[in-house]
């Protein structure tokens, strides 16, 4: 049965995927170059901001203790606190300043504006402020978690304790110094909006050293979360900050398939495939119609071998070869005894199974060099190559044998069919075309002899005729 035409090649499917693969790991390539490019760059910002964020933390822990100092060594009392609070509040980061000796707010800076701290005691029993008691407890400046302050503005709170050295260096805890600061300048000092436009996130937290519990500060930028991350996709870095661990981390929102290039790339990558798959399909397809014509052109509809065509070409070439080389061949013309009476006796229906049998019955017995074909009609031929005479004569006389002993079924009849045979030469001596009439001539005579039988063509003249065949 011929193969179809429009079925998918195997090679199509091997370059598709070939294809799609090489394209995708390019894709790959170049989707990680841009990756590690965009972590490259932000762990460039991050150390820029750890660099920028612990300059605005130490600045202001710096300004708080100048101004703690100063306030204790000219007055312990604290008495012309708001003459210098305007020092620390000159910076626009800050919202307010609060003095609180032994943890009670007894002056606020602004004044008018912060009335209502005056009095409140960070350490009163069982409702403690916690920044307040860090603060105390580990000598260094401890923030609050953002909120909105009266204004609506979104802060921070820093404590800071201050503490008076005796002369034998021992440190007495005088109070707390408390600046309510404008979350989104430190922020902005810090140059967090970066993170935000290259699709990332960040925080600044506290890690308790014992625990290990985290305390977040600072966050911000894209949202995300954060169980859907592992440890290794964050970025994170110390900083120097006071003596408390603080920690800056930067988590990588965008993931492989948010860049564009990814999708870029992965359309490039199944149109470049689609496209080599048609080529391949495209040339398997013609291929296969040229096969099919050349098929059409050389073949007999009916029965599948060679037509009459073909032979005469391929004769020529191969009787060609053999006058040039010496080999010798042989053409044998057989048709179908009675042929006439089958068709008229079973219907040419009938007819036309007994020639399909018959040829493939002797395309079975051939080599694969050897040509067989319809000659016309109920005629057929052969050429068997490269053969001496009684190999050639036991090839065509077990041809006629197994023709003699087929039995075709046609529906419900059992039909009995014999063949002659006409053989002739094809060496140097004998062209193609006296080859042909002599093997003709054989042929003639083996049906007048009787038919059912073999015939060969001598060269020194005449026919010999081998015991007949009933």
């Amino acid at each position: 049965m011929k193969e179809k035409i429009g079925k998918l090649s195997a090679w199509t499917v091997v370059v598709f995927f070939a294809a799609l693969g090489f394209y995708a790991a390019l894709g790959y390539v170049a989707v990680s170059s841009v990756a590690s490019a965009n972590s490259l760059e932000a762990e460039r910002i991050m150390s820029e901001s750890v660099s920028e964020i612990s300059e605005v933390i130490n600045a202001l822990t710096d300004k708080s203790r100048e101004l703690s100092e100063l306030i204790v060594q000219t007055d312990n009392e604290a008495r012309h606190f708001e003459n210098y609070a305007h020092i620390l509040f000159k910076d626009t980061m800050v919202l307010n300043v609060l003095l609180a000796p032994d943890g009670v707010v007894t002056q606020a800076y602004p004044s008018a504006e912060n009335e209502a701290a005056i009095g409140i005691d960070f350490f009163v029993p069982g409702a403690e402020n916690p920044e307040a008691v860090r603060a105390r407890e580990t000598k260094g400046i401890v923030f609050s978690d953002p909120f909105n302050a009266v204004n609506g503005e979104a802060a921070i709170i820093a404590r800071y304790p201050v503490y008076i050295s005796s002369e034998e260096g021992a440190e007495t805890f005088w109070g707390l110094l408390s600046m309510s600061l404008k979350y989104n300048e430190i922020t902005e000092r810090a140059g967090f909006n970066y993170f935000g436009d290259m699709n990332l996130a960040y925080e600044i937290f506290l890690k308790d050293g014992a625990t290990g519990e985290e305390k977040v500060i600072i966050s911000g930028g894209k949202a995300y979360d954060k169980a859907s991350y592992s440890k290794k996709d964050f970025m994170e870095k110390h900083l120097p900050i006071s003596s408390e661990g603080w920690y800056f981390r930067v988590m990588p929102i965008k993931r492989w398939y948010t860049y564009p290039i990814t999708w870029v790339t992965a359309a490039i990558s199944i149109i470049f495939s689609l496209a080599m798959a048609y080529i391949v399909q495209s040339n398997y397809t013609h291929s296969k119609v040229k096969k099919q014509l050349e098929e059409m052109a050389n073949t007999d509809p009916l029965l599948g071998i060679y037509n009459r065509r073909f032979f005469m070409e391929a004769a020529k070439m191969h009787a060609a070869r053999s006058a040039r080389i010496g080999t010798l061949s042989y053409i044998a013309i057989f048709d179908l005894d009675h042929f006439k009476y089958i068709n008229d006796e079973f219907t040419h229906l009938a007819g036309d199974k007994v020639l399909i049998d018959v040829a493939e019955k002797v395309k079975g017995m051939l080599r694969q060099y050897d040509i067989f074909a319809r000659y016309g009609g109920e005629e057929f031929i052969i050429l068997v190559s490269d053969i001496n005479e009684p190999d050639a004569k036991n090839c065509i006389e077990r041809i006629r044998q197994e023709i003699h002993n087929m039995v075709v079924e046609y529906e419900t009849q059992k039909i009995s069919v014999t063949a002659s045979f006409g053989v002739s030469p094809l060496n140097k001596e004998i062209n193609l075309e006296n080859s042909l009439k002599f093997a003709d001539t054989a042929l003639y005579a083996a049906k007048e002899a009787g038919r059912n039988r073999v015939v060969f063509h001598e060269e020194e003249g005449g026919l010999n005729s081998p015991a007949l065949h009933e």
